[in-house]
């Protein structure tokens, strides 16, 4: 059974002060112990099915299966995930930075329908194949600006305002490989956001809206704590509702951004869920996403 909520239908977020799941008799959160998208959860598959749940301490036990957040597969046998991680990024229609495009030291960078290129001095051209001469030599940015040159533009140059990192995914762009915690300036954060970049998972870039790994920061939280987010960034963490729906709302990339999660057991066994089209939206931070979602399994 699927960690992510199902995308057959829409599912705002509950909470045990703030009821959303549909159940007439039953509150999901308050079961479960921590905020989530439900399906339902009057079936055992569904209860379990909360990464914001209950972490299990049972400390006095030699079963290692015993630490972690309780999940159920489809046959309703229970799982223990001790490690999870969520987190999104923005996608490219066909992978288009992937497959490192541009020549010549030139950074490859996501536009709204595919990539573009910015050049090293001295190239030019979609994929900076062409040598020429170098517009910026006359420094024309001002207050900490950078000078670039795009796409086949001979005698033109553009200026990059600092900050400029919009998310992750741009740093990571821009040669930054080691995962922490950095300022973005997405477009609803002018001023910055802080975020815990994961650098290292599947080509990196990703932001981090949750993470678990020891129980230490309880999840048993409020409406308004999730919607404000809770936690260290260097630590357990949850990023905050408004946050995920400033960032993927329509002004913010809706539709083109992915969301992954991270499961790992004692056993260092890792799955992995991964959905594209991932959306909250609303006043009552309704999951949605586009089918279908990937699962992989492996160490």
């Amino acid at each position: 059974n699927s960690p992510l909520p199902s995308s057959q239908t829409s599912h705002p977020f509950s909470t045990y002060d703030k009821d959303n799941d549909g159940e007439d008799k039953l509150n999901c959160a308050a079961l479960t112990r921590g905020g989530w998208w439900f399906d339902q959860c009057e079936s055992l598959q569904n209860f379990w099915s909360n990464l914001n749940g209950e972490y299990l301490l049972h400390e006095d036990s030699t079963d290692s299966d015993y630490r972690g957040i309780r999940l159920a597969d489809d046959w309703a046998d229970f799982e223990v995930a001790g490690r999870t991680e969520m987190k999104l990024r923005r996608f490219l229609p066909n992978g288009s930075c992937n497959s490192e495009p541009c020549e010549n030291g030139g950074t490859c960078l996501e536009s709204d329908s595919s990539f573009y290129c910015e050049c090293a001095p001295g190239f030019l051209g979609r994929r900076c194949e062409d040598k020429y001469g170098d517009p910026c030599s006359s420094d024309p940015c001002q207050n900490g600006g950078t000078c670039n040159q795009r796409q086949g533009h001979q005698s033109r140059q553009y200026c990059q305002c600092a900050p400029g990192f919009r998310g992750c995914r741009n740093l990571h762009f821009r040669g930054i490989r080691q995962s922490g915690v950095y300022t973005i300036y997405p477009s609803k954060y002018p001023d910055g956001l802080e975020v815990y970049c994961d650098m290292d998972t599947a080509s990196g870039g990703w932001i981090v809206f949750q993470k678990r790994f020891d129980g230490s920061v309880n999840f048993t939280r409020n409406w308004t704590e999730y919607r404000n987010g809770f936690g260290n960034l260097t630590g357990e963490f949850w990023l905050g509702n408004e946050i995920l729906h400033q960032l993927t709302s329509r002004g913010g990339g809706r539709w083109r951004q992915m969301v992954r999660i991270d499961l790992e057991d004692d056993q260092e066994e890792n799955q992995t869920y991964e959905a594209k089209g991932f959306g909250i939206s609303g006043e009552n931070y309704t999951w949605t996403h586009r089918k279908p979602a990937h699962y992989r399994r492996g160490t």
